[in-house]
């Protein structure tokens, strides 16, 4: 199934990032490289926006719909026609991409130096976690939607598939060190790990850490080199601990035996908070079931590792 089939079975059945050279927001297009032992292919995310069916009604009407304007280097991410303004008391962005497909939760990923012109206090948090996230108000040509709890600084993190976890060493939750081959190298700590069999493999960083680096995202020899496994860290490091007990919290509960098939059509974010609660730190789902995006966050928030298999 393609990506635009996807899309188009989970718009019917819900009812539903360096910046690019035309401007827009987003995550660009894979760096392609022929990567050496523990490299990772580097990308930029710059400021962007998910709505729900929701919010998308409100700012543009009933019944729209996102169209793709650009394929993403995450299968079925796209770069979508819509463009918005996001605004506190104290400051605004303007022509902030929105992604799709449509989310059940709307969610704004803004640089830390975003949210200083807002005046807002966004925690730094992996997507899909929203529990401290911020509030803001989004403003487009036709109308206004107030965001609850929608604004977190995305934390830097490594998609990989469980092919490429295990040529690297990796499981899903875990935090490593990289250090990146750009102009002005820089090693991070504390990246978490997430994996799923539709990752394209890539380690993604917001527009200040790419600042600060001097990656610019359109070199084929910008890259990461995974360093080490950062079992200790947290005990060094009271945000990043804090920030690994909040990815883990659930699993930590969850028998580590046990491994759940799911053979449906689609599994939505409710759905797949069920599931997660049913399952140890592996869920086994079936191919022909399609996962939304906010779904894949929440068993990736959890720490459980999918596995694709054929259908019962």
């Amino acid at each position: 199934m393609t990506a635009a089939e996807i899309r188009r079975v989970v718009a019917d059945t819900l009812k539903t990032e360096i910046l690019p050279k035309d401007g827009s927001d987003t995550v660009g297009s894979p760096t392609k490289i022929t990567s050496a032992a523990g490299e990772i292919p580097l990308e930029v995310s710059a400021r962007h926006l998910h709505l729900s069916q929701e919010a998308l009604d409100a700012l543009f009407g009933a019944g729209s719909v996102l169209r793709c304007q650009k394929e993403l280097s995450q299968p079925g991410e796209f770069l979508s026609d819509k463009r918005v303004t996001l605004a506190t008391a104290q400051g605004k962005l303007t022509n902030v991409a929105v992604l799709g497909p449509v989310r059940q939760n709307v969610q704004a990923e803004l640089s830390a130096s975003d949210c200083r012109k807002l005046r807002l206090e966004a925690p730094i948090a992996i997507s899909g976690d929203l529990s401290r996230a911020a509030d803001i108000e989004i403003h487009s040509e036709k109308g206004t939607y107030h965001a609850k709890k929608a604004v977190i600084i995305a934390k830097n993190h490594i998609h990989a598939t469980p092919a490429d976890a295990e040529k690297l060493g990796l499981s899903s939750g875990q935090r490593v060190s990289v250090r990146t081959n750009t102009p002005r190298p820089v090693t991070f700590h504390d990246v978490a790990v997430r994996i799923d069999p539709n990752f394209t493999l890539a380690m993604h960083i917001d527009t200040d850490e790419a600042n600060a680096c001097c990656a610019n995202g359109n070199r084929k020899e910008e890259s990461g080199k995974l360093e080490t496994a950062q079992a200790d860290l947290a005990a060094n490091q009271p945000n990043a601990q804090k920030s690994a007990e909040t990815l883990s919290a659930d699993n930590r509960q969850l028998p580590t035996d046990s491994c759940l098939l799911v053979d449906e059509k689609l599994v939505c974010e409710t759905r797949a908070k069920e599931l997660a609660g049913q399952c140890g730190g592996r869920i086994k789902i079936a191919k022909r079931t399609i996962l939304t995006p906010s779904a894949r966050d929440v068993f990736l928030h959890r720490g459980i590792e999918i596995i694709p298999v054929d259908s019962a």
